[in-house]
């Protein structure tokens, strides 16, 4: 899968003969973490938790009271 791109992240999935390789990068293009995976599937997992990380607020949101 070629390399993908946009607000300020970037990531590539490939298929090697061990399994599945991914890589998350910053707006720059430097690769903010990387890793293996079994399937693709679980890559793409993996990309979207590093991006979805890298979007959360600093500070976690107050509880609503039930």
């Amino acid at each position: 899968m070629p390399a993908a791109s946009g607000a300020g992240y970037g990531f590539r999935i490939a298929r090697t003969k061990a399994g599945w390789t991914w890589a998350a990068y910053d707006g720059d293009g430097r690769a903010v973490e990387t890793g293996a995976a079994p399937n693709r599937a679980v890559a793409a997992a993996c990309v979207i938790r590093v991006i979805a990380r890298s979007h959360a607020p600093d500070e976690a949101l107050p509880q609503q009271a039930s």
